[in-house]
C-alpha cells in the first residue's frame, strides 16, 4: 500500500487499496489506512474510492475524518492478526500444546494461548499482550514475519524476527532473546542479528524467516525469500563469529635438492 503524506495537525499519512484479501475466509475489501502523528495506525474497511479521494482534497483533513470517518467505516481492531504478517508458533506456556505469538489487530504483540476443554476440544484464548523485561508493553513493532526457535539453546523458545524497512529501524534480522519462564514469554530487546558484524539490511517488506541446518554441521542457517521471490542464505557462521581473515606472512626460501 502506497502511503501519501499529507498537511495535518494529526494525520501524517493516508493510503488506499481496493480488494484486499484479509483472511482467507472472507471476500476482499478495500482498506483504507491512517497514520496519526502520534505513530498510531488505523485500518478502516469498505471504505468508497470517492471517499478516500474526497478525503485527500479535503481542506481539513481532521474534520473530515471525524465527519465521514471515524463511526462510518469499520475499524477491527478485534481481528486477532494483522495482515501480512507470520506467526511464531511453539508452546509458550508449558503444557504441551502449540501456542501462537503475533501482531494482533493493532499491531500489538500478543500470545493466544492454546488450551483444552473439559471436553477435549482445542481452543485458543484471547490474545495476552508481552512485555519486554523491563516491564514495558511490546506495542507496534515492526516485527511482520517472526520465527520460533531456540536460538541460544537455553531451553526457553525464542523468537527471530524480520522487519520491513518502512520505519527508522533499518535493521532486517532481530533476535528477541525468551528470559521469562516456561510458562510465561518475556523477551530482552530486540538484537540485531549480523552478517559478519554488519547489520543486515536486506528486503523492503521483511524475509520470510526459516532457520535450519542447511550445511548439515548442526547448527541453525537461515533461509529466507524476500518479495521478488528471491531467497537468501545466511549461515550460521556469518551470524555469529566475525569475518574470516586471511594472514599472509613473510616469503621462505626455498632449497631445491
Amino acid at each position: 500500500m502506497n502511503l501519501v503524506t499529507i498537511q495535518s495537525s494529526n494525520i501524517s499519512q493516508i493510503g488506499f487499496e481496493e480488494n484486499v484479501s484479509i483472511t482467507l475466509n472472507q471476500r476482499p475489501r478495500n482498506v483504507l489506512r491512517i497514520v496519526f502523528t502520534s505513530g498510531d495506525i488505523f485500518d478502516y474497511y469498505n471504505v468508497e474510492k470517492d471517499d478516500y479521494e474526497r478525503f485527500l482534497d479535503a481542506k481539513s483533513k481532521g474534520s473530515y475524518f471525524h465527519k465521514f470517518i471515524k463511526g462510518v467505516y469499520v475499524f477491527e481492531k478485534d481481528i486477532p492478526f494483522y495482515w501480512r504478517t507470520r506467526l511464531a508458533i511453539a508452546d509458550y506456556t508449558g503444557d504441551g500444546l502449540e501456542d501462537i505469538i503475533g501482531l494482533n489487530g493493532i499491531k500489538n504483540l500478543v500470545l493466544y494461548e492454546r488450551y483444552r476443554k473439559e471436553t477435549g476440544e482445542l481452543r485458543l484464548r484471547h490474545g495476552r499482550q508481552i512485555f519486554y523485561n523491563n516491564g514495558s508493553p511490546i506495542k507496534k513493532p515492526h516485527y511482520f514475519k517472526m520465527r520460533n526457535v531456540d536460538w541460544n539453546g537455553d531451553g526457553l523458545m525464542d523468537i527471530i524476527v524480520t522487519q520491513n524497512l518502512f520505519s527508522s529501524d533499518q535493521r532486517s534480522l532481530l533476535f528477541l532473546k525468551n528470559v521469562g519462564t516456561k510458562e510465561m514469554p518475556v523477551f530482552e530487546q530486540p538484537v540485531a542479528l549480523k552478517m559478519w558484524g554488519k547489520v543486515i539490511r536486506y528486503s523492503s517488506h521483511g524475509l520470510q524467516p526459516s532457520l535450519i541446518d542447511w550445511e548439515g554441521d548442526g547448527s541453525l542457517d537461515f533461509v529466507g525469500c524476500n518479495e521478488s521471490g528471491l531467497f537468501v542464505l545466511f549461515r550460521n557462521a556469518a551470524l555469529n563469529y566475525p569475518k574470516p581473515k586471511v594472514h599472509v606472512g613473510s616469503p621462505l626460501k626455498m632449497q631445491i635438492k
